[in-house]
């Protein structure tokens, strides 16, 4: 008898420990901009983008001259980084969405064959819910974050704003 308390309380303590390591956590309310802002699910082409970290939890990016986002990490970022990257699904997986060998071609000029390869392309765009943020720190290590939430700005002023409500709250 009382092993089988012992195996009952074993199970219960067991089921606990694994329905509190599996609940998913939710964001702070102050990230909730579905009502302000308009939320998007991916960004199409993400050339050579600038970052500015607003607060441990929320990123701005800047793509071009005027097209603001700002990312929402799943898990607050435990240290002040130095730098960020995006990784991408395509990325981590080593995927070739345009890679392939086309030829033999003859070059009219020359009169010469050869083949033309076309190269990787490693951000084609990012996703909220799979796609990561990488934070460097200023020893060298880094933490990957996935992007929970992500929204359009409206340029600059809003992002400002957006920033400055987001550091007093």
């Amino acid at each position: 008898m009382k092993v089988m308390i012992k195996v009952t309380f074993i199970f219960v303590l067991s089921i606990m420990i694994v329905s509190c390591a599996t609940t998913p956590r939710s964001l702070p309310e102050k990230y909730n901009f579905d009502n302000i802002l308009e939320a998007v699910n991916h960004i199409s082409s993400v050339p050579m983008p600038k970052y500015e970290q607003v607060d441990n939890q929320s990123i701005i990016l800047r793509i071009k001259r005027n097209n603001y986002y700002l990312l929402v990490l799943r898990r607050p970022i435990g240290f002040t980084a130095m730098t960020f990257d995006i990784t991408n699904t395509a990325f981590r997986d080593k995927a070739v969405s345009a890679e392939q060998i086309i030829g033999p071609k003859r070059d009219e000029v020359t009169g010469f064959e050869s083949y033309f390869t076309t190269t990787r392309q490693n951000i084609v765009g990012i996703s909220s819910g799979s796609d990561m943020i990488v934070a460097h720190d200023s020893i060298g290590s880094q933490s990957f974050y996935v992007i929970e939430k992500i929204y359009k700005l409206k340029g600059r002023e809003q992002a400002e704003e957006i920033k400055e409500w987001l550091r007093n709250n």
